[in-house]
């Protein structure tokens, strides 16, 4: 593949057979894959490119099935309290299954602005979807992609449920948000365009109207309507489609939250009603007096109840973090197997598939079961991603170990570089309970990895919830030292003492009320300054020196906190700090709207560092793991930067963090050829990064670097653009001898480049690029094989001018034998044509002769650089396809394959130009020819 409109004049016809083809995709894998077992990806995209990474996190309290495509699915985000104070990012379909998840917009405020408690489909339309929200009852008729609210205006509906015998009449529970009053009940018989109050009978234990959570309608006499309500007001039920109603709580126990009501068919008799509690799961039968289930549910707390569309007296059961199902109405129930690790809150059943599930979570999103709730999947992607303040990474055997601490969800952990996440939250919790919510910190300040024992994690808070640690990855938490009333901004953590005197970790706490030290890894807290600071940083090469920091104020300590002096109070505003890992008096400061500072004498003195961090806020500064001169920055909109000199200059990482602001940046070890990998902790999610500062053509011979400068001392390095792909990775711009390449953003490709192969003509290989830009660029293009470069320089300012360079590198090899020469009879395949292919041929009359290629008209030879078509009697009759595959980077050969439309008995020779070594494969006369496929034909490192 060579991407060019046209070519030079002096080219023309030069590059049929002269790409340098060490090909790392093999065309025609796809014809032996069975026997390698090979899983083949596209172009890797994630290379010098930030990607999304989740957590996928949200509270889903609203999870429908599309019933005649349950691919198909619906999620909303919502809150478990009174008051929207969970993740409320609006609704989402899923269109493969629950695995990946896309938001529906398009509704008429923004979409953080929204809960979406129950969603719906129309029975008779399920393009028509009906969504609850925080601000009203919505209608879409074209599957949620356009929205019209159609009542209930300035009103939370907690739920709403339909009559099955006349899907135009609904019944929603709401309550006031955004205008004043009380809980209420309404109907529509119109669709939802217009409702009335039907709250006649409905008062609770204190004579005020409670708020009601659970509904349903009796699907045999739709006339009779069942409410559930909380604040300790029971059931009540209607005979006249909510006109008025009557309590049935007799048997169901005080202060009692009604979260579920379902209906049990019985043949014959009325249906039997199920409700579920915050006291435990009751039955009622003949709309008597309820009684407890046996068995646990019937004393802990259920959030959910559901039935199988295929049979309804298979039901389902949620109970904290676990699935319970029932095959007898109710009767007995089992723990259907694996436990979630975070609150279920919702669960469907596939209408059309018995064994799968999908659930909605607490903080966690959406995961689904295909054995009936005995395992769970999280979803690939979505449906929403959580803020990130701190994320932190640890090299392992394999893929990094990840968490993330978020905004709101609590902690997340990754044992797959990012790509799934699972909750690490047992034990977590502010000192005083919520009331309305029992979610977990909403204010975590810092999170950080003991560097002795990765498994080991200190945790702080800003919500006088103080300090956690974890010794088991997360798994559980426990609260450490009595830091009451006080909030923890920032956490320091080294292995051992700080004199070396003990392996115990030391652990540094900044507090409002000053900052406090352990030397027992959490476990005893003694105070060594009094001043409030928020924020701390160790010298790593002398752990000793500590430096402490309240807006522009710097202390430094050189005893480990025994004693503090104060550096200066006139310095940066700071948002965030390092130290050199070299020189403890050589310090950065991330400053708030003025870029980043470096001082070179402990902090009394700042100078501005050059790069177009200027004028942004940098909230993270990290010490890169390759080199001690290595330094990562993270700002509010501007993505993040690198410097490899110490922090004096900075150039900016690849695109793709959006205008999300950079909390945090974590490092891990380079991973070989891999490249470096960073996580970046932002407003949207964790992203990650594989940075690879250079990138390769002809299989890995040419190296391909890029800098570039623009007018502003932005400065950064190119990488490979990409086009959107599936499912969310892309498809990197590059072929064998092209690339194209980006310095700003994935949407701004700035330079087309290719190396190609003349050495046929000038013993040269051809360097070849344009640029649109006038920014100062420095490419340099390197042989690996031949240790040569060829460098070309932009200055800024100056119109790039496009480059032809035919004598831009030497070939240092020593010549082969000759390339094959292609003619008549014969094809050559491969790299230089260093295949030769012939084939004779007889038939059933004796006939003999050499096989030729065939020719397309007005297309010239039917061949390409691996492939090749003969023909044995004319020239309309084909009867052999040959090709020979580049199988090196999988087992260290080349491939020879064939498939023959003939019975007459040929002999295919393919020759190594290089070697001489001929491979030959014969079909007798009158034989069907079968396949070739020979995966052992020829060793690269003789072929090479």
């Amino acid at each position: 593949m060579n991407w060019e409109e046209s070519q030079p004049e002096y080219l023309e016809g030069s590059e049929l057979k002269t790409g340098y083809r060490f090909s790392v995709w093999i065309r025609g894998l796809l014809a032996v894959c069975w026997a390698w077992s090979l899983v083949v990806t596209p172009a890797v995209a994630d290379l010098n490119h930030w990607t999304t990474n989740g957590p996928w996190v949200g509270d889903v309290f609203a999870l429908t099935f599309d019933p005649h495509d349950p691919a198909t699915i619906y999620a909303g985000t919502s809150s478990e309290g009174v008051l929207p104070v969970g993740v409320c990012r609006g609704a989402y379909r899923s269109s493969d299954g629950g695995e990946t998840w896309v938001p529906l917009l398009g509704m008429d405020l923004p979409l953080d602005n929204r809960c979406v408690s129950v969603l719906s489909l129309d029975p008779l339309d399920p393009a028509v979807v009906y969504a609850g929200t925080s601000i009203g009852f919505f209608r879409s008729t074209d599957r949620g992609v356009r929205w019209d609210r159609t009542g209930l205006v300035g009103r939370w509906v907690t739920t709403m449920v339909y009559d099955p015998l006349s899907p135009a009449t609904w019944y929603a529970s709401t309550i006031a948000y955004t205008t004043s009053g009380p809980p209420s009940l309404h109907r529509s018989t119109d669709g939802g365009e217009s409702w009335q109050a039907i709250n006649t009978g409905i008062v609770g234990p204190s004579e005020e109207r409670p708020r009601i959570q659970a509904l349903a309608v009796d699907p045999e006499t739709p006339a009779t309507v069942y409410a559930g309500a909380v604040d300790a007001a029971g059931v009540f039920r209607s005979d006249d489609r909510g006109d008025t109603w009557t309590p049935m709580s007799t048997g169901l126990p005080d202060f009692a939250d009604v979260r579920t009501l379902i209906l049990v068919p019985v043949s014959g008799a009325p249906a039997t009603v199920l409700a579920a509690t915050s006291r435990g799961l009751f039955r009622s039968i003949d709309g008597g007096a309820w009684t407890a289930t046996p068995g646990e549910l019937g004393t802990t707390s259920v959030a959910w109840l559901t039935a199988d569309p295929k049979d309804p007296a298979s039901l389902y059961a949620l109970a904290g973090d676990r699935s319970y199902r029932s095959t007898d109405g109710g009767m007995s129930w089992t723990a259907t197997g694996e436990r979630l690790h975070t609150p279920i809150r919702r669960l469907v059943v596939d209408p059309q598939d018995s064994s799968r599930l999908v659930a909605g979570t607490l903080d966690a999103g959406v995961f689904h079961s295909t054995d009936g709730g005995g395992s769970w999947i999280p979803s690939i992607r979505g449906p929403v991603t959580a803020g990130v303040l701190r994320v932190v990474a640890a090299a392992d055997a394999g893929e990094p170990i990840v968490y993330a601490a978020t905004y709101g969800s609590g902690v997340f952990r990754s044992l797959d570089g990012g790509r799934t996440w699972n909750p690490r939250n047992s034990g977590l919790g502010g000192r005083f309970p919520r009331v309305l919510s029992p979610r977990i910190l909403e204010s975590i300040s810092d999170l950080v990895l003991d560097p002795s024992d990765p498994s080991i994690l200190y945790l702080a808070t800003d919500s006088e919830a103080g300090v956690y640690r974890s010794q088991d990855g997360g798994a559980s938490w426990q609260r450490i030292g009595d830091f009451v009333f006080l909030q923890v901004h920032d956490l320091v953590v080294f292995a051992g003492s700080p004199d070396g005197g003990s392996p115990s970790t030391a652990v540094f706490a900044a507090t409002d009320q000053g900052i406090y030290r352990s030397l027992d890894g959490g476990d005893s807290w003694t105070r060594v300054f009094e001043q409030s600071t928020s924020m701390l940083a160790s010298a790593p090469s002398r752990r000793s020196t500590i430096y402490a920091v309240e807006d522009t104020s710097l202390w430094r300590s050189l005893d480990a906190g025994d004693s503090w002096m104060m550096v200066t109070d006139e310095g940066p505003f700071f948002t965030s700090l390092a130290v050199d890992a070299a020189d403890p008096f050589t310090l950065l400061a991330g400053e708030l709207f003025s870029g980043i500072s470096r001082s070179s004498d402990g902090g009394v003195t700042w100078t501005p560092t050059r790069g177009a961090h200027d004028g942004s806020t940098v909230d993270s500064l990290v010490l890169g793991p390759e080199s001690p001169l290595a330094f990562y920055a993270g700002t509010r909109g501007r993505g993040a930067f690198r410097s490899t000199d110490g922090g004096e200059s900075w150039w900016q990482l690849p695109g793709g963090l959006g205008n999300g602001i950079i909390w945090s940046l974590a490092a891990v070890e380079p991973e070989s050829s891999r490249g470096q990998r960073f996580y970046a902790g932002t407003s949207t999610g964790v992203f990650d990064l594989r940075l690879v500062p250079s990138l390769e053509l002809h299989d890995g011979r040419f190296r391909i670097e890029v800098d570039w400068r623009e007018h502003d001392d932005l400065r950064g390095i190119a990488s490979v653009a990409s086009v959107v792909g599936e499912p969310d990775d892309g498809v990197a711009l590059r072929s064998l001898d092209s690339t194209v390449l980006e310095f700003f953003d994935g949407d701004n490709w700035e330079m087309l480049l290719k190396v190609l192969d003349g050495r046929h003509l000038t013993d040269h290989f051809w360097v070849f690029f344009a640029v649109a830009t006038n920014v100062e660029y420095t490419l340099t293009v390197t042989d690996t094989r031949c240790d040569a470069a060829k460098t070309y320089f932009n200055p800024l300012g100056r119109t790039a001018p496009a480059v032809t360079d035919v004598e831009a590198l030497p070939d240092c090899l020593t010549p082969g034998p000759p390339s094959c020469i292609s003619d008549e009879d014969t094809i050559c395949l491969g790299s230089d044509g260093r295949f030769r292919v012939e084939v004779e041929w007889r038939d059933f009359t004796g006939g003999t002769g050499a096989a030729a290629q065939v020719a397309v008209a007005e297309g010239g030879l039917a061949e390409s650089d691996d492939s090749g078509l003969f023909y044995f009697f004319g020239d309309a009759n084909w009867e052999l396809l040959v090709k020979v595959l580049d199988g090196c980077d999988y087992n260290g050969r080349f491939w020879v394959l064939g498939a023959a439309t003939t019975d007459v008995e040929y002999e295919l020779r393919v020759t190594a130009a290089a070697t001489g070594e001929t491979k030959r494969y014969s079909n007798p006369l009158g034989s069907s020819s079968p396949a070739v496929i020979d995966v052992e034909a020829f060793d690269c490192s003789g072929v090479y």
